[in-house]
């Protein structure tokens, strides 16, 4: 008997309702229709903190200075089998949360550090997607994001598969129900869940 596929979708945008939220819908519901226990969370429901930069993660693996959701949250990460997250183009960037979620894993890339140090081998890498739209379609506008995100998953254990970029997202008929967008979101949700 097979055991179901755990998938976490994060909502990086601030939008409730915004472009990059429908579309981890439209695949996290693709992904449960496939046989996959799907939760999503959103950023905006937590309570965040910037970090410091203090290095005191590095003898542990939680932040001793900013007793919030973020540690919570990221201990959950492991328990999940594959991440999708889902987030806007802010200035080249991730959203705010986002980034002070990202940063916050902070203590993840230390245990990976000293593991190296160590000599010891990293785990098996478990898959990541992103869902990542801009207002308009500039060249490299993704890459800051991609690259963020790169790191993020790395630190995490998850490795990022080929992610959904949607520019232009901001026209009307980009996200249309029906349309490209939605049908490659509910693509990606699929293959999330070990479908074809």
């Amino acid at each position: 008997m097979c055991e179901q596929v755990r998938i976490l979708g994060i909502v990086g945008s601030p939008r409730r309702q915004g472009n990059s939220t429908r579309l981890l819908e439209v695949a996290l519901r693709a992904a449960g229709i496939n046989g996959a226990l799907v939760q999503t969370l959103g950023l905006d429901e937590l309570r965040l903190q910037a970090c410091d930069g203090c290095e005191a993660c590095s003898e542990g693996l939680a932040c001793v200075k900013n007793p919030d959701d973020a540690s919570r949250l990221l201990a959950s990460l492991h328990l999940a089998d594959v991440l999708i997250v889902a987030c806007p183009v802010y200035f080249f960037g991730v959203p705010s949360r986002l980034k002070s979620l990202i940063d916050r894993s902070q203590p993840y890339w230390w245990r990976g550090e000293q593991n190296r140090r160590r000599g010891l081998p990293r785990p098996v890498r478990k898959p990541a997607y992103a869902i990542v739209t801009a207002g308009r379609n500039r060249a490299g506008g993704f890459d800051g994001v991609l690259g963020c995100l790169k790191a993020f998953c790395f630190s995490l254990d998850f490795e990022l598969q080929t992610p959904l970029l949607l520019p232009s997202a901001d026209e009307p008929s980009t996200m249309k129900e029906g349309g490209n967008a939605m049908l490659r979101a509910a693509e990606m949700g699929r293959m999330a869940a070990g479908g074809s």
